[in-house]
């Protein structure tokens, strides 16, 4: 038991996927052994930060910052790798792309408290946010390919990719609502996948807006990549003046 300002550093003998795994905590770190002397259990008390810093070997290598009130972390049976973790009170998670890039976001979303599990050597393969989760992916190119998205909902399941690391999906479930730059949209459900960069919405009759036209149907799937969406199920579309829209609505004909 580590009672005050504590840290505790773990590093890889051999470096493959990260090279560290730090953690610093305010008031109490606690820590639980097996009997074969490998470390089982990590908890901690007061403003926690574990920071995960990749090895930078994979070009989609992202560093991990998880922040929280309390943290409770679980090792694998060797006592050296993560299997999962969990961070109550104002937890943040930030995930940031060493290699920045025209097609790399920095994720960060916050909640009252996440759930998180590993793949072997420490690499991310979920998290579950709770309770009123935000997310915040800002693009990190210097030059502007990309524009800011942001995601809002009740929970919030955000699903990495074992080889790459970066976020491969994630599903945004209760009043959840998307925003890209001056466009929205809003549903029960959103699902966001980012190999076709594609944002589902299903649920509670899902509905999409932005400066020229606001549209409501049973399904919407919009594609930000292709920037184009499709609609279906009983669609209901309202289209401003084609002056305004400078005829980029469907009907570039008034008539």
């Amino acid at each position: 038991n580590a009672t005050g300002d504590g840290r505790v550093v773990i590093t890889p003998s051999e470096v493959k996927e990260y090279k560290k795994l730090s953690l610093l905590a305010s008031n109490v770190i606690n820590l639980h052994f097996r009997n074969d002397g490998t470390l089982e259990i990590m908890n901690t008390q007061g403003r926690t930060t574990i920071n995960l810093d990749a090895s930078g070997n994979s070009p989609e290598a992202a560093n991990k910052i998880l922040v929280a009130n309390m943290t409770s972390a679980f090792f694998r049976s060797d006592g050296a790798e993560l299997e999962s973790a969990e961070a109550i009170g104002n937890a943040v998670l930030i995930v940031n792309p060493l290699h920045k890039s025209a097609n790399s976001y920095k994720t960060t979303i916050t909640a009252p408290q996440f759930t998180c599990d590993f793949y072997e050597e420490n690499k991310s393969r979920s998290c579950l946010a709770g309770n009123d989760a935000k997310m915040v992916r800002v693009p990190t190119g210097t030059v502007k390919t990309l524009e800011k998205q942001m995601f809002t909902s009740k929970t919030m399941h955000v699903f990495f990719n074992k080889n790459t690391q970066e976020v491969k999906r994630f599903d945004a479930n209760g009043q959840a609502k998307f925003s890209e730059g001056s466009r929205g949209g809003i549903s029960d459900n959103i699902t966001y996948t980012s190999h076709d960069r594609i944002v589902r919405f299903r649920g509670n009759l899902p509905t999409m807006w932005s400066s020229q036209a606001r549209i409501r149907a049973g399904e919407i799937d919009w594609n930000t990549k292709k920037d184009t969406s499709t609609y279906g199920k009983g669609v209901r579309a309202t289209y401003f003046s084609q002056k305004q829209t400078a005829n980029t609505t469907p009907f570039s004909n008034p008539k």
